[in-house]
């Protein structure tokens, strides 16, 4: 059997060391699988921001409806988004995840059965966010694809209608101290009622005002 020379073993033992030390330096890359992309060596991290309860009055813009329900409801809706980013100025951030539940109280939910003998609903929302950043004041930020399908009015309690939406990036802008979402002030409901109220309305929208004691969802880390 041939031997192997004491140099020879340290210059593999070296190799093997070299080897190692660079699939740690890359974070995995020789190995199978993908690279996170959002390594803290670069600084990218995610944050959620999140508000639940905000109360919304929300009026029917079909007379019909609004007459039966008694004028304007008290909506809430629960918010959280997703943010991804290096939270400097000058950088964006994406928006990964945003979520917004609409809550029918119990009262209401009594209103949309026994009254307007409304057994199922669907709709759509129109909503944009506030980002506030200091210096620099309010910039809306739309958040698309809020939609639900057809959902079955609970005979009692609460009903939750929960829905996923998308929004375009945001840039923070140098300068800025701090930045903050805020839940709209206003959006707009678009809703579909199953069976028709009085055999004839199949929807309408629900224009909706804030009336609570905060909208703040959070503060961006910068």
């Amino acid at each position: 059997m041939q031997s192997v020379s004491k140099s020879t073993r340290t210059k593999r033992i070296s190799a093997g060391v070299a080897a190692a030390c660079a699939v740690a330096l890359t974070g995995g890359a020789l190995s199978a699988g993908p690279v996170n992309a959002q390594s803290p060596s670069d600084g990218a991290r995610t944050v959620t921001l999140s508000k639940k309860g905000v109360k919304y009055m929300c009026k029917a813009t079909n007379s019909v409806v609004d007459q039966i329900v008694g004028g304007p409801q008290q909506f809430l809706v629960d918010g959280s988004a997703k943010f991804s980013g290096k939270f400097k100025t000058g950088t964006k951030v994406t928006p990964k995840g945003i979520k917004l539940t609409l809550i029918l109280p119990t009262k209401l939910v009594k209103k949309v059965r026994k009254d307007l003998k409304v057994k199922k609903v669907k709709g759509s929302a129109d909503v944009k966010f506030d980002v506030k950043a200091k210096p620099g004041g309010i910039t809306k930020m739309p958040v698309k694809g809020l939609r639900s399908p057809w959902r079955t009015v609970p005979k009692k309690g609460k009903m939750r209608i929960p829905t996923n939406g998308k929004a375009d990036p945001y840039k923070i802008k140098k300068g800025t101290k701090k930045l903050s979402l805020l839940a709209p002030k206003k959006f707009k409901i678009h809703a579909n009622l199953k069976p028709p109220v009085l055999g004839s309305v199949k929807k309408t929208d629900l224009k909706c005002t804030f009336n609570g004691k905060g909208r703040k969802l959070g503060s961006f880390p910068l």
